[in-house]
């Protein structure tokens, strides 16, 4: 058998001199090497099959199943890429017991769930509990306090994930931290109009048409406090902290219903669908164009003026502490140092709405998570894209993060 493997091994090899950007044929070799036994072969044949194409839900699945043989700080990089595994395929989620992995350092023991699984720890003096987008985690269980960690938007807000074992370390009482990522729900004009009421049978044609949840024109981002399944049944947590993106005012085009008035993304549509079903059928299409006009991109200073009034509903509704990531502002290989005739350039974009937050953080007294400095501290060459980073810069980008819940006396 094992001679087998070895031939194989050998034919993926020659394989890839020929071709050696399939990402595919390096997460084969991957999966070879991890039934040698040969862990660090096979975790750096993950991670190139993840560079070649960072949508491989498989090789991040493979990647976490390899990491979590290792330490502990192996096992929460395996978190990481399981989060990401199951983002892009959720069914990764439910389809094999491998997604429960078992921590036991200082009687903790850790659990990625899904929601409802009936994971218990009581006899434990700390725990975590994992759902699907959310993680609860406690210590000193006579405690009543409660910290809640609500992140809304873009998917980069997940790296939040990576600072649990920071957050863990400090904790008193019990934690939850939220990634709320739902695309459609980014952009500042939509998320103000959560406040305003529409025709009914209007908005029911339209969750179904985009498969929009129930509290999509809910303003659940301004409510005091969120709700999540945990060990013993739902529990709910105050917004300690509320993080936001403004990627989704930068990047995101919206349409406006020709009647009604009220806007929609239906971004968030296409990219949970595979092409195929789309394409196959486009009478939803066909419905957006008949019903809606395209608005576009947001301008800066309508960005600065929506912001305003969400920075101060936050403040008024919550009394959270708020948190807002930018963006990067240098897009990698592009190398623009004049600006007088560009035309809709994304750097120029990127920088101004950047600035427009400097000025809004100073006004309103909210922290800015600095994205653009810390990707360009680490190194643009490695980024994916403009908008995606290796998920290792997760680690980065969570002490940045706990920096500045230590600075607000979160904890």
């Amino acid at each position: 058998m094992e001679e087998y493997k070895n031939k194989l091994i050998s034919h993926y090899k020659k394989a890839l001199t020929i071709k050696p950007d399939r990402a595919v044929v390096h997460s084969q070799l991957g999966e070879l090497y991890d039934t040698q036994g040969n862990l660090e072969e096979a975790i750096a044949a993950y991670r190139r099959a993840i560079a070649l194409n960072p949508y491989l839900a498989s090789a991040y699945h493979k990647l976490a199943q390899a990491l979590g043989q290792g330490g502990w700080k192996e096992k929460q990089e395996a978190v990481t890429y399981y989060r990401r595994a199951i983002e892009l395929e959720p069914n990764l989620a439910t389809s094999s017991s491998i997604l429960q992995i078992v921590f036991q350092p200082k009687t903790t023991k850790v659990a990625i769930a899904n929601p409802g699984n009936n994971y218990s720890n009581s006899q434990h003096e700390s725990g975590i509990y994992w759902g699907s987008n959310y993680t609860i985690l406690w210590s000193q269980p006579k405690s009543e306090k409660k910290i809640g960690i609500y992140a809304s938007g873009a998917c980069h807000l997940a790296s939040i994930f990576a600072s649990i074992p920071m957050i863990q370390s400090v904790l008193k009482g019990k934690g939850c931290l939220i990634h709320d990522g739902d695309p459609s729900l980014t952009r500042s004009d939509i998320l103000l109009q959560t406040f305003q009421e529409y025709p009914v049978n209007v908005i029911a044609e339209i969750k179904e048409k985009f498969k929009l949840t129930s509290d999509y024109f809910q303003p659940r981002l301004f409510e005091k406090t969120f709700t999540v399944p945990g060990v013993n049944g739902l529990e709910e947590f105050p917004k300690t902290v509320v993080i936001i993106s403004i990627a989704g005012d930068v990047i995101r085009t919206i349409y406006r219903h020709r009647e009604s008035g009220f806007l929609v993304d239906p971004g968030g549509w296409w990219l949970n669908h595979p092409m195929s079903s789309v394409l196959n059928n486009l009478s939803t299409a066909t419905w957006l164009k008949e019903h809606f006009e395209r608005l576009g991109k947001i301008s800066v200073e309508a960005f600065f003026e929506n912001y305003t009034k969400i920075i101060k509903q936050l403040q008024q509704t919550t009394s959270a502490h708020i948190l807002v990531f930018n963006l990067l502002a240098l897009e990698p290989g592009k190398k623009s140092h004049n600006y007088q005739f560009a035309k809709n350039s994304q750097n120029l974009r990127r920088k101004e709405f950047n600035l427009a937050l400097v000025e809004l953080s100073r006004q309103l007294n909210f922290s800015i998570v600095d994205i653009d400095r810390i990707l360009k501290n680490y190194g643009i060459n490695i980024m994916l894209d403009i908008d995606h980073f290796p998920l290792e810069l997760n680690q980065t980008i969570s002490k940045y993060i706990c920096n500045i819940f230590r600075e607000l006396e979160v904890f």
